[in-house]
């Protein structure tokens, strides 16, 4: 007879850090600047981990999740002083 295994708890995303359960969850590209957004929360037991790992899915999912971390005065300086991403130019423009 074949033995069945137990399917592990997927703890994708999650990690131990000291006494509490750090949660880190990419949600792809930055639009602006082209670096990797990841979304990040802690909690004190793997279990409510798991459950804010879930909520960070869900918002990614969803496209809740913030979409860059770039202010508006960063934007219109990068404009202006023609730099470009590594995802999107961003075109130069004289100020």
């Amino acid at each position: 007879m074949a033995r069945t295994k137990q399917p592990p708890k997927d703890l994708t995303g999650i990690r131990q850090r000291g006494a509490t359960y750090q949660v880190r969850i990419s949600a792809g590209y930055d639009p602006v600047t082209g670096r990797q957004l990841m979304l990040s929360g802690s909690a004190d037991t793997k279990d409510a981990a798991i459950v804010i790992r879930d909520q960070l899915r869900q918002q990614v999912r969803d496209n809740t999740a913030a979409r860059t971390n770039v202010r508006s005065a960063t934007c219109s300086m990068s404009g202006c002083l023609g730099i470009r991403s590594r995802r999107r130019p961003v075109p130069a423009t004289g100020c």
